[in-house]
């Protein structure tokens, strides 16, 4: 294949090469009724945000017809394919993969916390606050370690909670139109914003506290 004589790796940027090679790819497993799962590692590495969404809006398509599984270091894409998912009502798994010092290959069952929706950092703090719950009930005059490890501890918590504050605000009090991690702005998810005078006031007292 050539274009005026030159070879496509004369003239496509490296992002451009990236799109085709996704095209023909899933051209091909479209062929043999066989092909019931595709896997992609970093799909969209080297492409701008529009190529990104568009091949999320691809990639989600694909998953109403067969098992897709992606692995991404991308969080802003990470995102964008839960957001589409949720959508349009497509089931999704979404694992970590970790490495722990010279072991690699642990799962873990969570995204990492940036990753994180509202309501699953909420159930992550009602967890974390049980378990200082009861290590509060166990300090002891006598083990004054006990309570500077609960200090701690009840810090990050707080930290902890001021963030999923902020997240709200993404996701739900301006119904994830403005996105971190995302260049993005979806001007269209405003209309169902469920932004008010009372819910700021609650946000900046929730965060305040927080801080406090």
């Amino acid at each position: 294949l050539t274009v005026k004589e030159k070879k496509p790796l004369e003239i496509l940027s490296e992002g451009e090469q990236r799109s085709i090679a996704l095209a023909n790819f899933l051209a091909e497993t479209s062929i043999h009724n066989n092909n019931v799962c595709i896997v992609f590692d970093d799909p969209v590495s080297s492409l701008d945000y529009k190529r990104r969404d568009i091949i999320a809006d691809r990639l989600i398509e694909e998953a109403q017809r067969k098992q897709v599984v992606i692995f991404t270091h991308d969080l802003t894409f990470l995102l964008a394919l839960q957001n589409k998912c949720q959508e349009q009502e497509v089931n999704y798994l979404a694992t970590t993969i970790r490495k722990i010092q010279t072991t690699t290959g642990i799962i873990d069952k969570s995204l990492p916390w940036i990753g994180l929706p509202v309501k699953g950092r909420i159930s992550h703090l009602k967890q974390e606050l049980q378990g200082l719950e009861s290590k509060h009930k166990n300090i002891t005059p006598d083990m004054p370690e006990k309570l500077k490890e609960y200090e701690d501890g009840a810090k990050l918590w707080c930290e902890k909670l001021r963030e999923t504050w902020e997240r709200s605000i993404e996701e739900i009090l301006f119904n994830d139109s403005v996105q971190r991690f995302n260049p993005a702005i979806q001007t269209k998810r405003l209309e169902k914003a469920p932004f008010t005078t009372e819910l700021y006031l609650e946000i900046e007292t929730g965060m305040r506290n927080c801080s406090n």
